[in-house]
């Protein structure tokens, strides 16, 4: 692993179970998927997107595109850490990457890039937030931090570390707000 990926957060880490394999051996793809989007959500519940947001605020985030790429076979008995990043951030949609790690010898073995919508579950369309737009500025050392998020948006969407409601503490690059 190199120092960018070992930079970026840690999202999910699990196992290779046997029944993960198909008869060649090696983990089949439906469980990178779903390895993928245990990563997902743990990503999007860093930055306030937790099942209490879209159950209270009926809010939610919906699939658009999703593309990866296998590197390297992963197989029963292997541990493996997923590491991700926001790559771009625009009014309703949301880019990001996971990577997939066999965990004892840090290779990688598949990406993931996800374009995603923030999605009103009601009228079920796409659309911004309501109470504003986020607008994120990459660093490059990925110790940005949101803190100085007007106090008032603090407490309904929680970038900032202090702020955060669930306890997590995001580590991704600098995002600053503005209202919408």
């Amino acid at each position: 692993m190199n120092a960018e990926s070992a930079a970026k957060p840690i999202t999910y880490r699990g196992v290779v179970y046997p029944w993960h394999c198909d008869h060649m051996g090696h983990m089949k793809v439906m469980w990178y998927v779903g390895k993928f989007d245990e990563a997902t959500w743990n990503l999007f519940a860093s930055i306030g997107i937790t099942a209490a947001y879209v159950r209270d605020q009926r809010h939610g985030m919906a699939g658009l595109q999703q593309n990866i790429t296998y590197k390297k076979e992963l197989i029963a008995g292997d541990v493996v850490v997923v590491r991700s990043e926001i790559l771009e951030v625009r009014e309703k949609v949301i880019r990001f990457q996971h990577e997939l790690f066999n965990g004892e010898g840090g290779e990688l073995a598949a990406v993931c890039e996800l374009t995603v919508v923030h999605l009103d579950l009601v009228r079920r369309l796409g659309g911004p937030h309501e109470r504003f737009l986020l607008v994120w500025e990459p660093t490059a050392s990925y110790q940005g931090t949101a803190s100085a998020v007007p106090q008032e948006l603090q407490t309904n969407w929680a970038l900032a570390p202090e702020a955060s409601p669930h306890g997590l503490k995001p580590d991704f690059p600098t995002c600053t707000l503005r209202h919408g």
